[in-house]
């Protein structure tokens, strides 16, 4: 049987093709063998990877430093911190000094709420200062402080604070939700009471 020229020219590179393919199955089925012989255990062989261990929940204060009573006004002076401020807190006599970091507008926010929410746990009318003063301050970002400062008024604060809680420039709309909805309950509250 006599094939023509183009018919044997086309078998060439389908041969090849089909080598290739065997080849690249064949490799495949050993490399898939292999995974699954699991390769022995060597105890002198060295750990690049260390192996994953079963931890519980790291408490938020672990990697605080221990401070000292004077250590920790002074940080609280040069660079308020957290550390400084949480080691300060069940000392009385410097819960003026924290309420003064607490208003301060340049304390960073986490601070300011860690404060906030210490002061109203323990001092209510001093939480309800820090909340009116922090609402009042249209350079205080829409974040976890404000929304804590708008809970504080709505928790603890009378019919003027209403005016406290109008909108703000630029205020997003999940800020605006939460606003709104404070704003109400402080509203059916202050004149539920009246």
């Amino acid at each position: 049987m006599k094939c023509s020229l183009p018919l044997r020219l086309a078998a060439l590179p389908a041969l090849a093709a089909a080598v290739v393919v065997l080849v690249s199955a064949l490799s495949l089925l050993e490399i898939g063998a292999r995974a699954k012989t699991p390769e022995p255990e060597d105890p002198e062989a060295l750990q690049i990877l260390a192996r994953p261990r079963k931890a519980g929940l790291v408490p938020r204060t672990r990697a605080l430093p221990e401070l000292s009573e004077a250590e920790s006004l002074r940080l609280l002076a040069e660079a308020p911190g957290r550390a400084a401020a949480q080691r300060l807190w069940p000392l009385e006599r410097h819960r003026a000094r924290l309420l003064q970091v607490l208003l301060e507008p340049r304390t960073p926010s986490d601070l300011r709420l860690f404060l906030l929410g210490r002061f109203a746990e323990a001092s209510p009318s001093d939480a309800l200062e820090a909340a009116r003063t922090i609402a009042r301050d249209l350079e205080v970002p829409p974040g976890l402080l404000l929304l804590a400062a708008y809970e504080v008024l709505e928790q603890e604060g009378s019919e003027d604070d209403l005016r406290l809680l109008t909108p703000r420039p630029g205020e997003p709309h999940q800020v605006k939700g939460a606003r709104e909805s404070y704003r109400a309950a402080l509203h059916d509250r202050v004149h539920a009471e009246n």
